[in-house]
Formats: structure tokens, C-alpha cells, sequence
């Protein structure tokens, strides 16, 4: 028992000190989702944001095992295809 009060205490503190990181550590708990995943997710988007800013990432799972995590960086066009004549 006196380990639950001491992890109901540490969320507590987290509540009040870090909301955003209570509310990630609170998704993690309800979901179960593996806390190590978290940070290569959060580096491949800022790989994205501090590159091009455009770009994809595809997290790839295989028997609820996720093996891959790829970040795709592109780059915005706006052009057409196909010229057309003067």
C-alpha cells in the first residue's frame, strides 16, 4: 500500500507541476500504450518540424508490435503537372 500512495502522490505532484505531462502520463495510463514508443514519435516530428515543416510520419505495426516508425520530409510544389499551351 505504501507504494500506490506514494505513485498516487508523484501523479498528484505531476498534476500540479507539469499539466501537459500529466495529461500524456494520464493517456499512457489509460491506454497502456509502451512509454518507450513515445519519444521516437516525438522525434520524428521534430525531425519534420525542424526540416521542410511538410512531411508524413507512419508508425508500422506488426501483431500489436510496432517495428517501424518513419519520418517522410517533402517539400511543397504547388506546381502543375502538365504545362499548357500559350
Amino acid at each position: 500500500m505504501e507504494n500506490r500512495e506514494a505513485i498516487e502522490n508523484y501523479i498528484e505532484a505531476m498534476r500540479k507541476l507539469d499539466p501537459e505531462l500529466y495529461q500524456i502520463k494520464l493517456s499512457m495510463m489509460e491506454t497502456r500504450i509502451n512509454p518507450k514508443i513515445l519519444p521516437k514519435i516525438i522525434r520524428a516530428i521534430a525531425l519534420l518540424a525542424l526540416g521542410t515543416s511538410y512531411g508524413q510520419i507512419e508508425i508500422i505495426m506488426k501483431g500489436g508490435e510496432v517495428t517501424q516508425i518513419k519520418s517522410f520530409e517533402s517539400s511543397v510544389v504547388s506546381e502543375r503537372a502538365i504545362l499548357l499551351k500559350d
